[in-house]
């Protein structure tokens, strides 16, 4: 992610729930950056009754649509990076 041409949004996740905090503690600790996963946990899960999974990232106030499209193209690369790594095994 540190490669991807965008200003990710840099908050260290804080999930409330605990089996958030293991899951994302075992994230960051094969690796992730602390803010993956920043905003969508059980919490936001209770609120919408829906699993969610998202990013957030920053643009510049004077960004055109030109820049945004080659952001998302490139952003578009990242997630199919991905989407191509093979899940983590939870433990039984």
């Amino acid at each position: 992610m540190r490669q991807a041409p965008l200003d990710w949004v840099t908050n260290p996740a804080q999930p409330k729930a605990s089996h958030d905090r293991a899951g994302h503690q075992s994230l960051v600790a094969a690796g992730a950056p602390p803010y993956l996963g920043t905003g969508f946990g059980d919490a936001q899960a209770k609120m919408s009754n829906t699993c969610m999974f998202g990013l957030r990232a920053q643009l510049p106030a004077a960004i055109t649509l030109g820049e945004v499209a080659t952001k998302m193209q490139a952003l578009a690369q990242l997630i199919r990076k991905l989407a191509a790594v093979e899940p983590l095994q939870q433990a039984s």
